[in-house]
This record gives structure tokens, sequence and C-alpha cells, in this order.
């Protein structure tokens, strides 16, 4: 059956494919891990300083028990972030990729829809010509 130039393309188009499921969100248990355990040493530091602060007679000693505070909060804080950091990184680039799936469907589907509307001849020389 050949088709008449000004006859309308009886094709319908393949609705678009569904779009990528949104990936499960897991709690935040990092989050409240680094949380919970500054607000420990926090308080740890606070207990020891408030129990013992009559033996605190030389400020040194209270600068180096501070940093030894800030150390550990820097390190739980980088460690919390630079997990967090990569596990963004890794979810962006399943949507992507994901995305990236998607339209590649819907490129091929719009192909084989354009091959089907083609003349028999015209697609007949097309494969000819190794086109196809």
């Amino acid at each position: 059956m050949t088709k008449e130039p000004n006859e309308p393309n009886q094709q319908s188009e393949a609705p678009p494919p569904p779009s990528p499921e949104e990936p499960q969100k897991s709690p935040a248990h990092n989050f409240w891990f680094a949380i919970i355990a500054l607000g420990i040493a926090v308080a740890a530091f606070a207990l020891t300083i408030l129990l013992f602060r009559d033996l605190f007679e030389d400020p040194a000693i209270v600068t180096g028990a501070l940093g030894a505070l800030f150390t550990l909060i820097g390190t739980v804080a980088g460690a919390y972030f630079g997990v967090k950091s990569s596990s963004d990184t890794a979810d962006r680039a399943v949507r992507q990729v994901s995305a990236a799936n998607a339209r590649t469907e819907t490129a091929n589907r719009s192909a084989k829809a354009a091959w089907g509307g083609l003349e028999p001849g015209v697609a007949e020389n097309l494969r000819k010509q190794g086109l196809a």
C-alpha cells in the first residue's frame, strides 16, 4: 500500500516513557549520628570542666581540652559532609543516566515511526545505500 503525499499519518505517536522513579530516600541516620556524637562530646566536655573546674588552674590545660573538642567536632563534621556529598553525587548520576536512557528511548521510537512512514521505494533505496 503506497501512501498519498497529502494523506495524514495514520500512526499515533507512542506516549512518552514514564519518568524515572525518584529513588527512595533513606532516613538521615548519618545526620542524626553526627548530631548525637557532637552533643555527647560537648556535654562530656562541659561536665568535665564543671566537675573539675578547681583543678584547671593553668589556662593551657583548658586550651588543650578545647583543642581536642574542636578536633572531634571538625572530624565528625568533615566525615558527615564528605559522605553526604559523595552520596548526593551518586544520586545525581543515577538520575542523569535514567534521563539519558529515557531520551534515547524517545529518539528510537521517533526514528522507528519515521522509518515506518516512508514510502516503500524510499525505504528500499536507503537500505541499499546502507543507511538503514
